[in-house]
């Protein structure tokens, strides 16, 4: 008796081995469906399979891509993924004058490296002429961007408001214009609470992040010596036309790295 496989049985194990590369192919389009479809978990999951490489060549630039998807729609796991693939680095672009390189200063604090960062409060305790006031000082800063910085604009309440963009914009005239007009349309409303906006920005890989509030808000201490350990990214923050958060927005600028300011 041959010891060799018989026809049938090689093609049957062709036969199984095919089907089961189209059942894997099948499910990995409809995971990106789901995906593109809006499911955090779907992204995330897709995010996993091209950074362990599971299902389709391993990919980190479309590991990030899914997982950014996620993180914008605060997946927490997908955040902290963001910031393992890309960790935080200490650039300091900025010099001494005669280097060629510009400071950015935002209500006097000034910033480090060319990734920058608003976080914004629009709850409703800034009504009225504060919120005009932080807007038009916003609008002033991005004014000055050189044109090598890349930013991103976050506004919060009780929730987060990111600029509708994928990832930070380079500091073009086309782009800060749209930031400028976007600015002007956001509206007030809601609690306090900046934290989910802060996790957002750690996911860009900023150099600097300012801060500003009017009041105080869930301590977000904990999460913010996960993220920033070393202290590479700047945090400044505002105590803006309101003294009552100026301890806790003073303490997270010392414990990183950063400045802090109250602004009549």
């Amino acid at each position: 008796m041959s010891g060799r496989p018989s026809t049938r049985a090689i093609l049957l194990l062709g036969f199984l081995f095919a089907s089961l590369l189209i059942s894997s192919a099948a499910d990995l389009t409809a995971l990106r469906v789901r995906a593109l479809q809006g499911d955090v978990n779907a992204a995330l999951d897709l995010g996993n399979r091209y950074f362990e490489g599971r299902d389709v060549p391993k990919n980190l630039a479309e590991a990030g891509r899914w997982w950014k998807q996620a993180a914008a729609k605060g997946n927490e796991v997908a955040q902290q993924n963001l910031i393992f693939l890309n960790p935080p680095k200490e650039t300091d672009n900025y010099g001494p004058p005669g280097t060629g390189k510009k400071e950015v200063k935002f209500l006097g604090a000034e910033g480090k490296g060319n990734r920058l960062v608003f976080v914004i409060d629009k709850s409703g305790s800034m009504s009225g002429a504060r919120f005009q006031a932080a807007r038009t000082a916003l609008t002033q800063t991005l004014r000055t961007l050189p044109p090598e910085t890349h930013f991103m604009i976050y506004f919060f309440d009780t929730n987060a408001e990111s600029m509708p963009v994928p990832e930070m914009l380079p500091a073009t005239p086309a782009n800060i214009d749209y930031a400028v007009k976007w600015v002007d349309s956001r509206a007030i409303g809601g609690g306090t609470d900046p934290n989910t906006a802060l996790r957002f920005a750690f996911g860009l890989r900023p150099d600097t992040i300012w801060l500003l509030s009017d009041g105080q808000f869930p301590d977000p201490t904990a999460m913010l010596r996960q993220f920033n350990p070393q202290r590479a990214v700047r945090i400044n923050a505002i105590a803006f036309q309101d003294p009552s958060g100026a301890a806790q927005l003073k303490s997270i600028a010392d414990e990183n790295g950063g400045v802090y300011h109250f602004v009549k």
